[in-house]
Parts: C-alpha cells; structure tokens; sequence
C-alpha cells in the first residue's frame, strides 16, 4: 500500500521559499531583490536558484528596515500568512535593531496632506527637489 502523503522536500529553491514565506508577493520580485543584493545568505550574495535548507540564515533589506532571520522549516507552496511565519524565526538582535529604528523614524515618516492640489508653479519646484533629491545632491 502506497502512502498518500506528500514528500517534504530538505530543499528548496531560494526565491520560492521567500515566496512561499511572504517575504515577496511574486517569484519575479523575490528574483528582482536577490539580484539587487538585497538578500544575503550567511552573508553573501547568493542567486535565485540557490538550494536553502533549515537552519540556514538570511539576511533581508525591506525599506530600512534590515532584518536577520534563520530558515525553521521549508516550503514550496505559498499558504496563509500564519503558516507561512512559521517557515522562520527573527533574530533578537535583529528585532531589538528595527524596534529602535521603527520608534525614530515614526515622526518623520508622517507628512501632512495639502488641503489643495499644487499648482503649475508648485508642481514645477516639488520636480526640481524630488530630482535632486533622487541624485543624491
């Protein structure tokens, strides 16, 4: 008699695992971030098809927020969010790090909305700032 059960796989691909966590809302953007060098597996680069396993450790930029967390279990299907955070554990440090960062930067993430639309002349000075501000300058 053939048991009916699905194989846990030991392995899976990088980019379906973020997928799978929810970490990312697509393979494409899971693949976008890990070319970026947004993900580091214990601390390297790595590509999309790397083969991850429990245990290992991962290194995630998401915004500002940077984050350490380490592989529990492994998965290839996406499910509900409340499987899916148990695919992964977050460092202490990594939680105390983006706890501080999240209580400095609440006040300054918060802009106020005008009670009007900018005109042309407004609309041509918020370009010139948000270009160089993209620069850097």
């Amino acid at each position: 008699m053939k048991n009916s059960a699905p194989m846990k796989p030991m392995k899976v691909r990088l980019d379906i695992w973020l997928w799978a966590a929810r970490f990312y809302k697509s393979r494409a953007l899971a693949k976008r971030a890990l070319s970026l060098g947004k993900i580091k597996v214990s601390g390297s680069r790595c590509k999309p098809s790397r083969l991850v396993s429990s245990g290992v450790i991962l290194e995630l930029k998401q915004g500002i927020y940077e984050r350490e967390i380490v592989i529990v279990d492994i998965s290839y299907k996406r499910n509900s969010a409340l499987i899916a955070s148990k695919l992964y554990a977050e460092t202490a440090e990594s939680i105390k790090l983006n706890q501080k960062l999240k209580e400095s930067v609440d006040h300054v993430a918060w802009m106020p909305r005008p009670n009007q639309k900018p005109n042309s002349r407004e609309r041509k000075l918020l370009a010139s700032t948000k270009r160089f501000s993209d620069t850097g300058w």
